[in-house]
């Protein structure tokens, strides 16, 4: 992930510059194919990204061409955008759209100031689902096919989608609860596929790459340092895989279960 947090470090020459160098210095690192996140929940103020979608569109622009000269075959992808339309989300985000409206204005952005389609090898998300007891499959799943239905109907069906965390660190569920919620999600990732919107290289699935949200628990202390203020609202532990050891919890005894017996065979969301 590069030119994230510009509320703090905008995007400026000395910026590109000084991270090229970082990135040249270490190539065994970022090999051949490396995907980049260009932004993190992007337009979202708490986030400290109160870029317009005409600001990140430049800087979309002006950070793939960079990471380009250093390597062309590394892959590009737009931030992540929040997929929960709960009104809190709607009201922190740059123009008051949202996640997927904020996402249209950066197309919309691209394509005025260069005449062309964002050139991004994939679209990404976060898809925390906010409401009740943040567990309810529907509402996620209804999330994942309003993503792959703006990426149909902006011409973007054959790029790439990409959750970059999902998980249930919001609400107050039973470990039951969130075990159901991780094995279901995860299987409807897995083999989700819809021939109108999916992704037509990946036999229509929806999703082609995804990560749930979050491997170990953070302390009250580091939590702060690397998710500031807004962590408060979040229980690590309680959507962890592995506890404060290293070792596995419930949780990810139930992850690993779920991806060795996954199928793929869902052909369609549970809540359509």
């Amino acid at each position: 992930m590069v030119c994230a947090y510009t509320d703090h470090k905008p995007v400026t020459p000395a910026y590109l510059a000084a991270l090229e160098e970082q990135i040249r210095a270490r190539p065994s690192a970022y090999p051949d194919g490396t995907l980049w996140l260009i932004g993190n929940e992007i337009g979202y103020r708490p986030q400290h990204d109160s870029r317009t979608p005409e600001r990140y569109a430049a800087d979309f622009h002006e950070c793939r061409s960079m990471l380009l000269r250093i390597n062309p075959t590394f892959r590009i992808a737009v931030g992540p955008v929040i997929l929960s339309d709960s009104s809190t989300i709607i009201r922190d985000y740059v123009g008051g759209a949202g996640g997927l409206g904020y996402l249209a204005g950066v197309a919309a952005a691209y394509r005025k100031a260069y005449g062309a389609d964002i050139p991004a090898d994939a679209f990404t998300a976060t898809g925390h689902v906010l409401e009740g007891n943040g567990v309810n499959l529907a509402i996620f799943e209804a999330q994942v096919v309003r993503f792959r239905t703006f990426l149909a109907n902006n011409g973007f069906r054959q790029r790439e989608a990409i959750i970059t965390e999902f998980g249930v660190a919001y609400g107050d569920p039973t470990f039951e609860e969130i075990a159901h919620f991780l094995a279901k999600s995860t299987a409807f990732l897995d083999g989700a596929r819809m021939p109108d919107i999916g992704c037509p290289k990946d036999d229509d699935r929806l999703i082609q790459r995804w990560a749930w949200f979050t491997a170990h628990p953070l302390g009250m202390v580091e939590k702060l340092r690397r998710l500031g203020f807004g962590a408060l609202s979040l229980d690590l532990a309680q959507t962890s895989l592995f506890n404060a050891n290293g070792a596995l919890n419930y949780l990810g005894r139930t992850y690993q279960d779920s991806v060795r017996s996954s199928t793929a065979t869902v052909t369609t969301p549970a809540s359509r």
